[in-house]
């Protein structure tokens, strides 16, 4: 876990000096913001020419004519990867811009929840209610009581 929070920090950090140093090029980074390229209009809204696009990901996972029953927790939905349309789980973007940490996130991500389940039990503490901001992020934290798993149960 340390390998990509470093790496992450170090990469932001020299990025934010070296803009500081070269006004002109964070300038152009600060244009670099995707723009509508022309009127164009999406689901019965009108989007103008010159407008930054934000488009927020978390919503495609949410949507129930990609997934049904979207807000319930399914991991067997991606079993069948066929199943899945092409941009339509994008957890670490897509195309030319996908996270370039992306297959070691997930390595990462599966050996950890690995080792949770098989070495822990826990139970919630408070309500696991969510906000976005703009990330996902638990309302009142995510208090838990953790205790070691009995090492009798042939896991």
């Amino acid at each position: 876990m340390t390998a990509g929070h470093d790496t992450s920090s170090v990469v932001i950090t020299l990025v934010m000096r070296l803009l500081s140093n070269q006004p002109s090029v964070c300038a152009a980074v600060l244009k670099g913001f995707r723009n509508a390229l022309k009127d164009i209009e999406f689901e019965g809204y009108l989007i103008p020419k010159g407008w930054q696009v934000f488009w927020a990901t978390g919503l495609t996972h949410m949507d129930q004519t990609i997934f049904p029953e979207p807000e319930r927790f399914d991991p067997t939905r991606f079993e069948n990867t066929t199943s899945v349309p092409p941009y339509c789980y994008i957890p670490f973007g897509g195309g030319a811009r996908i996270c370039p940490g992306y297959e070691f996130a997930k390595v990462e991500i599966l050996v950890a929840i690995h080792y949770i389940v098989t070495q822990f039990t826990w139970k919630m503490c408070a309500d696991n209610r969510f906000s976005r901001d703009p990330m996902p992020v638990p309302t009142k934290g995510l208090p838990i009581k953790i205790e070691p798993r009995n090492r009798n149960i042939g896991l």
